[in-house]
Order: C-alpha cells, then structure tokens, then sequence
C-alpha cells in the first residue's frame, strides 16, 4: 500500500472513532428554560412598525421570535 492510502486509512478510522465517542456522550435536548430579561428603558409602544424605539424591537424579538 501507498503511504496517502495509509493516511487516508488511518484518517478516517480516526474520524470514526472520534464520531463514535461524540455520539456515546452526547446528551438529550434540554426542557427549555424561562428567560428573564431586565430591559433598559420602559415599554410606551408595542407595535414595532409604529415606532423606532430600541426598547420596542427587542421587546419584538424576545418575545415574537422563536
């Protein structure tokens, strides 16, 4: 044998091995956890097209984005 093939060879087989020590430790998702959030100013406006309020994007995007 050729010294890539015994690269190539020994490459994969540690490609594997490694794959199947990732996948014997791997863990189930997670139940989701509550996010609390302290926001920098008040909430005045909650629609975001009305306004250009940071406050108000964010309050958008914590909680209409998934």
């Amino acid at each position: 044998m050729s010294k890539s093939r015994i690269r190539w060879a020994a490459g994969l087989a540690g490609l594997a091995s490694s794959l199947a020590v990732a996948l014997a430790f791997a863990q189930p998702a997670s139940a989701q956890k509550v996010l609390r959030v302290v926001p920098h100013a008040d909430l005045k406006v909650l629609d975001g097209y009305q306004t250009t309020a940071t406050i108000t994007g964010m309050h958008m995007i914590s909680v209409y984005d998934r």
